[in-house]
């Protein structure tokens, strides 16, 4: 004769594994809903849901040089503008002129002139480049001064050519994003993005990896 308790003991079973599916079914419904409207979300950022991402990847096989000066260059989507021989922008606009429209525009220079007080450059392009994400950078040697700029790392990366950027926030200008590029020698360069949007950021991110040296 079978036992009651046997069949208790399957029905319960049963009932843990119809609860497990359920939900198992939820959460990847969740999930769906989230990689497709991350503003279903409130725009919470969920870090442990992006390895279900794909990789953002852009055609660059037809776009436009620009020179960032005589030594280097990038490449710029063909329906972008170029503002002034120094610019490169998704949108029209006028240099110079505040606003809060969406621009997407991005210049960049050769520093030539010390980052940080007590760094070397390289040094202080290593502190933000070998950051986690989000930590918030201050210069360590002059920790309570109040009108120095604080960053966080937004992504490290490298170029095609295999030179390390660095994508980061300076958090006294947040409608601004920036990056270091390293070259040979060593020499950095700083792109800075402004008015920008997430299209913006991940052209900033490819444009700059387009970077080669002359």
């Amino acid at each position: 004769m079978v036992k009651p308790s046997y069949f208790l003991g399957n029905k319960g079973q049963l009932s843990l594994y119809v609860a497990f599916a359920g939900f198992l079914f939820l959460a990847l419904g969740l999930s769906w809903v989230y990689l497709k409207d991350q503003r279903a979300f409130g725009g919470l950022n969920l870090p442990f849901l992006s390895f279900l991402q794909p990789t953002k990847t852009i055609d660059t096989r037809n776009w436009k040089e620009f020179k960032v000066d005589q030594n280097l260059r990038v490449y710029y989507p063909p329906d972008w503008l170029v503002v002034e021989g120094q610019y490169i922008s998704q949108y029209s606009f006028t240099p110079g002129k505040h606003s809060n429209d969406i621009y997407n525009a991005i210049s960049g220079q050769v520093i030539t002139t010390q980052i940080q007080t007590s760094y070397a450059n390289e040094d202080w392009f290593n502190r933000v480049y070998n950051a986690k994400k989000e930590d918030i950078i201050i210069n360590e040697y002059q920790p309570n001064d109040q009108s120095l700029s604080k960053f966080t790392t937004v992504e490290s990366v490298k170029t095609l050519k295999g030179d390390e950027f660095v994508v980061f926030k300076n958090l006294k200008f947040p409608n601004n994003l920036y990056a270091y590029l390293l070259l040979p020698g060593p020499q950095i360069y700083i792109f800075t993005l402004g008015n920008y949007d997430q299209t913006g950021q991940d052209y900033f991110h490819q444009i700059i990896s387009t970077a080669k040296a002359n």
